[in-house]
């Protein structure tokens, strides 16, 4: 977890930089786009120990830590469909109106996503606690994949914005 981390910091945030075309200004909400859901099992067995040793550690923010990243990815899934309706050329004409929808859903759906995270080599700097890896289905990583880039574009609305977003999600494409 630690490599991953500082990988991410080093490394993963200069190319992610590079690929949206922003500089992000808090290293940690990137490392938390990465943070999948199955972390807070560590994190619970590490709370049982402690109990059983009556070690008094506040363990909240950790078993949160998921949620946290969920919150980041829905932020950027909003943000994604806004900025790529806002970039798509439309006319207000009710018969084309599914046009549109077609047009942000290309872009925005998490198969196109997962594509963008194996472009970026994303998908292996996740950090999680998977004890069964094998039984994931190919929709599950890509549902995985998906959402890191949402995070990801979720960081940037909280930091920059909705017009960084619109000017981010090209890469997208």
């Amino acid at each position: 977890m630690n490599d991953n981390i500082h990988n991410i910091k080093k490394s993963k945030i200069v190319e992610l930089e590079r690929n949206i075309n922003y500089n992000f200004t808090e290293p940690d909400l990137v490392v938390l786009s990465f943070i999948q859901p199955s972390i807070i099992n560590i994190f619970r067995e590490l709370y049982t120990d402690s109990s059983k040793l009556n070690l008094n550690i506040d363990f909240e923010p950790y078993l949160s830590m998921g949620d946290a990243a969920k919150v980041l990815a829905l932020f950027g899934d909003a943000a994604i469909s806004l900025a790529l309706l806002m970039k798509t050329p439309w006319q207000p004409d009710i018969p084309n109106a599914g046009w549109l929808t077609i047009q942000r859903a290309e872009y925005a759906k998490n198969k196109n996503l997962a594509k963008i995270c194996d472009k970026w080599g994303l998908y292996d700097f996740r950090i999680h606690f998977d004890s069964n890896q094998s039984e994931n289905s190919g929709e599950k990583i890509n549902h995985a994949k998906g959402t890191i880039v949402e995070a990801l574009f979720g960081v940037v609305y909280i930091e920059a914005g909705l017009d960084q977003v619109i000017l981010s999600v090209d890469a997208l494409k």
